[in-house]
């Protein structure tokens, strides 16, 4: 959702009237050029790998051939294309515009590709990966910290190995750009002065400010990303964020990090940084509240890792996460203000109306000051569609031109699309240049002509006025912004259809001119609080309601098509025929079609879930989860992170998980248990944990304690508990050795086996109870995620699995799986599928899936170690 469309600046007065507008056939042709660098950008950014020379040189030859076709049209035309004599309702472009859009394609397609592979060309070599090196560099936006430590963003200047020796690119040529560090709490001196994280003054935490250089032992390696289905594609986000390389300072290093400078003073860019940082942590340490202080500071300047992570699943579950960035509203409403302000001075100053109108100034200044806004906020995608729209509407109204508003808007996109190509992979490009399309194809008709001479309205009529366009745009939005949401997010608010006519104007006129006064006058921030406690009172209200969002599963390109489609059906102005046709349009989310197993057969899903276990045994009768991944620091789980998104996208409904099992009770196993089982209560919970654990507490009928003989039968797929022989006593050990064993069989002989955390004693025990034939199985999961205390090699010979699969998390500190046990493995002739090399791993019919090489892209990671 967005506010109003920014590409209206101060009305005209009567000594400067509006510009007129291009012929249609110029129109359609501008619009034409625009869109082919779009499409290019998008198409390329769809690559799996770069194109080779071949290809590269097919593109260069094409552009070539466009511009060679583009000089003889023109020479021959005499010029450049014509418009058309006639005024038209419409107009096809004429073949230069095509020439030229072709041109423009072609070489944006180069450029995407050459920029890509410079980026690529930087990543650490794998020869360095988690070796000791010494990084030279300065702080790069603002520094953010946490119970654990200090997370923040380095710009490398140089990097060496411990042989002082300069540790150059994959080419030989440059160090990574960009590196994004973690630095733990105890070494870098964190305390929570205020009630809130933050470091301490005389640490060194406390000299880490945005801009200044620094020198730090670390130990790096390339960015990985848990990829699972519905989840996010943190390896794109690196990407597009030029980040190059992850990493730890080395705490045990022999050599301290080292402050070698503060930010330059010449360099507007790291003073603005360091003003923001002093800003933010002015607002963290004076207010009481985490929630209201992340908020504030996320509106003041940009700093949306400060929010609250409660909060943040208000804002998202209702509907209004766009207030929290700063959207192209806050931005336009800014603008308005300082356009209004700047033209009164603009009058005031003595000479300047006779060389300058005084209503010119104030726009470019206004302007102005709402890309200074935009910067102070962090710079995001929706920022810098709204300034360039915001420049490009005053730069028409000055040259007297009057272009359509999709055709402004088509050409900012090319621009920052062609200036950044990866801002089209952020869900914040499409939202809000999709908002701003939809606003201006759902607008309101302009007044006739004639309703100029018509007396000005009173008050009260402005006021209706401004309701009903208020009310026409959250529709516009609301509505139309929905099926892109889905399609971005995996799921629709809609309480935010309702709460945002409350939150935008509580927000835009409210919280937000209080947070941006208290830079000035900080007791403003006080007032603020005011008004954010009954704001999150209410998001949280909202926020149970039963049908607060809708899950939207995984949908096929058609489907989401027709969703799209049906998005803009539903607020464009139309017959009534229009809005059935969007409401068909949504059939498929509303109703989707999911595929599940038949009958008798069985679909398994090994998640990434980090160093943790997360599996899914789906049939066509419901669902069985076994463990649901760690808990996190900070409070995050994979149940919430990882798991609800995976469950929905798969098309599990509210009554599609039957049992979930907690093998034990080590928080790699159970973190996310409780998640899955608040968005799933009617499943039944089978585990080793012990009697007092928060998990059993209102559980569903047939909940009970892992015990040998427990049998069920969903859709003719056999599910049987082997271990343990008894639950555990209170009192007694619920580790690794009370592991749950489950084993569950098709009528079509797929077979699996899983042991939880078991070790070796426990499986030559169960070996003995159950023998060859009671073990053998067609997938494996490797006990204690390919760890050596598991995988004996009696028992791997008695199971004889064609896939083992171990679950365990990128570069983990235990070096799991072992190399001992995948030898084992390997020398059996099975398969080994590591889920941190594939990512979430899809096995069913015998067919096996990667989701890695499913959504792989250029920049994704597939050889992880």
């Amino acid at each position: 959702m967005t506010g109003p469309v920014p590409s209206l600046s101060p009305p005209a007065t009567a000594a400067e009237p509006d510009g007129a507008a291009p012929p249609q056939g110029v129109l359609a042709g501008l619009l034409l050029l625009t869109l082919a660098p779009l499409a290019a950008t998008w198409a390329a950014l769809q690559w799996v790998e770069l194109p080779g020379p071949g290809v590269r040189g097919a593109w260069a030859g094409l552009a070539v051939a466009a511009l060679l076709g583009l000089g003889a049209w023109c020479r021959w035309r005499g010029g450049p294309p014509a418009p058309p004599r006639a005024p038209r309702a419409w107009a096809v472009p004429g073949p230069g515009w095509w020439l030229a859009a072709t041109a423009a394609g072609a070489l944006q397609t180069l450029a995407v590709a050459q920029r890509s592979a410079e980026r690529l060309a930087q990543r650490l070599p794998a020869a360095q990966v988690q070796a000791p090196l010494w990084l030279t560099g300065r702080v790069s936006g603002l520094p953010q910290w946490d119970a654990q430590g200090l997370r923040f963003e380095v710009e490398v200047e140089e990097l060496r190995d411990a042989a002082a020796r300069v540790v150059l690119g994959v080419d030989g040529r440059s160090p990574p750009g960009r590196v994004r560090l973690s630095w733990s709490a105890q070494a870098a001196g964190l305390a929570p002065p205020g009630g809130q994280a933050g470091p301490q003054s005389g640490t060194a935490a406390g000299a880490l400010q945005a801009g200044s250089r620094w020198g730090w032992p670390v130990r790096l390696h390339p960015p990985h990303g848990l990829r699972n289905p519905g989840g996010g594609d943190a390896e794109r986000r690196d990407f597009e964020a030029g980040i190059m390389a992850v990493g730890t300072v080395w705490t045990g290093a022999p050599v301290a990090p080292q402050w070698l400078g503060p930010a330059r003073p010449w360099h507007p860019l790291e003073q603005l940084d360091a003003a923001r940082q002093r800003w933010r942590d002015a607002i963290l340490l004076r207010v009481p509240d985490p929630a209201t202080a992340g908020l504030l500071a996320a509106l003041a300047v940009g700093d949306q890792a400060a929010v609250d992570p409660q909060a943040w699943a208000w804002y998202r579950d209702t509907g209004i996460a766009h207030l929290v960035s700063i959207s192209g509203l806050h931005i336009t409403l800014f603008a308005w203000g300082a356009m209004a302000v700047a033209g009164r001075w603009c009058r005031l100053l003595p000479g300047l109306p006779h060389r300058v109108p005084a209503v010119v100034a104030g726009r470019w200044a206004g302007w102005a000051l709402a890309a200074l806004y935009a910067l102070l906020a962090g710079w995001g995608v929706p920022a810098q569609r709204t300034v360039g729209m915001l420049g490009l509407a005053v730069a028409l109204r000055q040259g007297g031109r009057g272009w359509p508003g999709l055709l402004q808007c088509a050409v900012v996109a090319a621009a920052l699309a062609v200036a950044d190509p990866w801002a089209l992979l952020a869900p914040g490009f499409w939202l809000s240049f999709g908002a701003v399309a939809l606003l201006m194809l759902g607008g309101q008709t302009p007044p006739a002509t004639g309703e100029a001479d018509a007396p000005a309205p009173g008050r009260w009529q402005r006021l209706g006025r401004a309701l009903r366009a208020g009310l026409r745009t959250q529709w516009v939005a609301g509505w139309g912004l929905a099926p892109l949401s889905a399609l971005c997010f995996g799921q629709v608010s809609l309480a935010g259809l309702l709460v945002n006519l409350v939150a935008v104007p509580w927000v835009s006129f409210g919280i937000l001119p209080l947070a941006l006064a208290g830079l000035l006058w900080p007791t403003a921030w006080d007032l603020a609080h005011a008004l954010v406690a009954p704001l999150h009172q209410g998001l949280a209200w909202a926020a149970d309601w039963p049908a607060a969002t809708w899950p939207v599963p995984a949908l096929t390109p058609a489907a989401w098509a027709l969703l799209l489609l049906g998005g803009v059906l539903a607020v464009v102005p139309g017959p009534l025929l229009w809005r059935w046709a969007a409401l068909a349009c949504w059939l498929p989310a509303l109703w989707p079609v999911v595929l599940v197993p038949a009958p008798g057969r069985l679909e398994l899903w090994a998640f990434e879930v980090g160093q943790g276990a997360a599996l899914l045994v789906r049939t066509g009768a419901g669902a069985v989860l076994v463990d649901a991944g760690p808990a996190w620091p900070g409070g995050q789980d994979a149940g919430a992170r990882v798991l609800l998104p995976a469950l929905q996208a798969l098309g599990l409904g509210r009554t599609g998980l039957h049992t979930l099992v907690v093998t034990h009770q080590d928080q790699d196993h159970a973190g996310g248990a409780a998640a899955v089982l608040a968005a799933w209560p009617e499943a039944r919970l089978l585990a080793t944990l012990p009697p007092a654990h928060p998990l059993w507490r209102g559980r569903a009928p047939g909940s009970a304690a892992c015990q040998a003989g427990q049998r069920w039968t969903l859709a003719g797929v056999q599910f049987e508990m082997l271990h343990p022989e008894a639950p555990p006593r209170a009192g007694q050990d619920h580790g690794n050795a009370a592991s749950c064993v489950l084993r569950v069989a098709s009528d079509a002989g797929e077979v699996l086996l899983v042991t939880g955390d078991l070790d070796q004693a426990g499986e030559l025990a169960l070996l003995q109870r159950h023998g060859a034939a009671g073990l053998h199985a067609t997938v494996l999961i490797l006990g204690h995620h390919g760890s050596r205390t598991s995988s004996h090699p009696d028992f791997l010979a008695a199971v004889a699995p064609r896939w083992t699969v171990a679950q365990a998390g990128h570069l983990n500190r235990f070096g799991h799986p072992a190399p001992e046990v995948v030898a084992r493995v390997q020398a059996l002739g099975a398969k080994l599928v590591r889920t941190d090399q594939c990512g979430a791993w899809q096995w069913r019919a015998g067919h096996m899936s990667c989701e890695r090489d499913r959504q792989g892209r250029v920049w994704t990671d597939r050889h992880a170690p």
